[in-house]
């Protein structure tokens, strides 16, 4: 769910009834997210597939375990799945603050997946990524 601020998003996050009723709301009827395959690389067939549905975006992963690896981080996993060749930089803070990362804020650049703290953070990623990329120690 995108938000104004992380002010913002720190108050939904406290609430998960309010964020229920949110989601509720703006995501009436779930997408189907295509992807060529799983999170984890594999091939999705019909019969062993597992669906989950994350802020209106129906995912189809290709086993019951990938489900619930999904859950645990769900924007990692689509954003793998829509940029399949995209290297996941599995940091585990933020380049920028070394706070520890939230996993509903990544950026994808140059074939790089990179996680932050705060939109704020990534904001500015964004306007200069290459300091951040050579202090992650990824090809930019």
């Amino acid at each position: 769910m995108y938000v104004c601020s992380d002010v913002c998003q720190g108050k939904l996050k406290k609430d998960s009834v309010v964020v229920d009723e949110v989601l509720e709301k703006a995501y009436p009827v779930a997408t189907s997210v295509v992807a060529k395959g799983c999170f984890c690389g594999k091939a999705v067939e019909k019969g062993t597939a597992a669906d989950v549905t994350f802020e209106g975006h129906k995912v189809s992963l290709c086993c019951a375990a990938c489900a619930g690896e999904f859950k645990k981080a769900p924007v990692t996993a689509i954003a793998i799945m829509m940029n399949p060749t995209a290297k996941d930089a599995k940091n585990l803070t933020d380049p920028i603050d070394g706070k520890a990362i939230d996993s509903g804020v990544v950026a994808i650049y140059k074939g790089h997946l990179v996680h932050f703290s705060s939109y704020a953070n990534a904001t500015t990623f964004e306007k200069e990524p290459d300091p951040w990329m050579t202090k992650l120690k990824l090809s930019s």
